[in-house]
């Protein structure tokens, strides 16, 4: 018997690739809000890198896997508490010179 791939009963089985597709999209989500807001392509890339490294630095493997199963059975609120206390100590980062 043959399960659909993203038919997780539980957080926990969460596999490594569906967490890196998430942060695929994540990163795609960010940089189509910093276009459309107008904001030149270079900057946007560089912010949603940065973001996406200090996530990456600071989030649990438990986390990414609560992230991932809260976003693929339509709870964004529970996607949205996961991440909010990582959004808040995101304090940008340093431009190059």
């Amino acid at each position: 018997m043959t399960f659909p791939v993203n038919a997780q009963r539980a957080p926990r089985d969460v596999t490594d690739y569906q967490m890196a597709d998430y942060k695929k999209v994540a990163t795609a989500a960010c940089r189509e809000g910093g276009k459309q807001k107008g904001d030149p392509e270079a900057q946007v890339d560089a912010f949603c890198a940065c973001l996406m490294e200090h996530l990456d630095k600071n989030m649990t493997r438990s986390e990414w896997q609560q992230v991932y199963f809260s976003s693929q059975n339509q709870k964004a609120d529970e996607e949205r508490q996961v991440l909010a206390p990582h959004l808040k100590t995101f304090k940008g980062c340093s431009t190059p010179p």
